[in-house]
């Protein structure tokens, strides 16, 4: 789940003619864990497509909510502190130390990191990464193709599969 946290960081990246603006804040997710008790770290660590968090509406919404707070917090506490915490964590996950003990080795005290990230959700101004330049693109670069309804399925399907909804693909 660790590269859904990540995703959710970068969901909130404007690519524009002359710059980028990455990690921006959203007013929704803000809006949400402001109104809403946060998931203990412990609980968030270890939510995978199996746990209702992950599917229900109502819960999935502080899963998603939480996770994009809690790794752009760590994003820009790493940057700031020119610090690896968030790259640790993953090079633990995929020695496959579960989630928890990984978060504590990375991280150090879960509870106060709990309480960081709830003071970091209540704050009123945010920073982001903002870079210079956008990458040109050549649009003649790009062809685009019709599928068949069975190419586009099979799409599909490795897609679903290849993020681990195998009953869906």
């Amino acid at each position: 789940m660790a590269q859904r946290r990540v995703a959710e960081f970068y969901q909130n990246t404007d690519i524009r003619e002359k710059n980028v603006a990455l990690g921006q804040p959203s007013p929704e997710n803000l809006q949400l864990l402001r109104e809403n008790r946060l998931l203990p770290l412990t609980t968030l660590f270890t939510i995978d497509s199996t746990s209702p968090y992950y599917h229900e509406e109502n819960k999935g919404s502080i899963f998603y909510a939480e996770s994009w707070a809690l790794t752009r917090y760590l994003q820009l506490t790493d940057y700031r502190d020119n610090t690896h915490r968030l790259t640790d964590y993953g090079h633990s996950l995929a020695k496959n130390v579960d989630a928890v003990t990984a978060g504590t080795r990375a991280f150090g005290d879960l509870k106060q990191l709990q309480t960081r990230l709830a003071d970091y959700v209540r704050q009123r101004t945010f920073q982001y990464f903002g870079m210079a330049g956008a990458a040109e693109v050549d649009d003649a670069a790009f062809q685009a193709k019709s599928l068949a309804t069975p190419q586009a399925d099979a799409v599909r399907a490795d897609f679903l599969a290849y993020n681990g909804r195998v009953d869906d693909a």
